[in-house]
């Protein structure tokens, strides 16, 4: 992947490293998406589940925000994924590009023993 994500200039032009596949979402991983949310509480005294059903993109692009949504894949399972949000903001009193990461989340099971995010 080339770009910067806060610009929204991420292409999605793969990339491998250490045997993980790495790339912006599609369609085609909806179902890898909804399965790592579902299956990855968030663990405390109550845990959450921050699910994305029927359609994980569905819920894409609300309010007017530029989002991408970056997977990583251990051969054919789904191990990690994060979503940068962009939209207009003010800081300072200037207007400025606003960048939030959100639902980042590392599959307990597929991921153990790896080094994700590592160059």
């Amino acid at each position: 992947m080339a770009g910067n994500a806060i610009d929204g200039e991420l292409t999605a032009a793969p990339v491998t490293r250490r045997g993980v596949h790495y790339a912006v979402a599609t369609a085609r991983d909806d179902a890898a998406i909804r399965r790592l949310l579902r299956d990855n509480p968030m663990r405390g005294s109550i845990s959450l589940s921050f699910e994305r059903e029927p359609d994980y993109f569905r819920g894409a692009h609300l309010g007017g925000a530029e989002e991408q949504t970056i997977v990583a894949y251990d051969r054919d399972r789904l191990v990690c994924m994060g979503r940068c949000i962009t939209r207009s903001g003010w800081i300072n009193g200037q207007p400025q590009r606003i960048g939030y990461l959100g639902e980042l989340r590392l599959d307990a099971q597929g991921a153990k023993g790896r080094r994700l995010g590592a160059a």
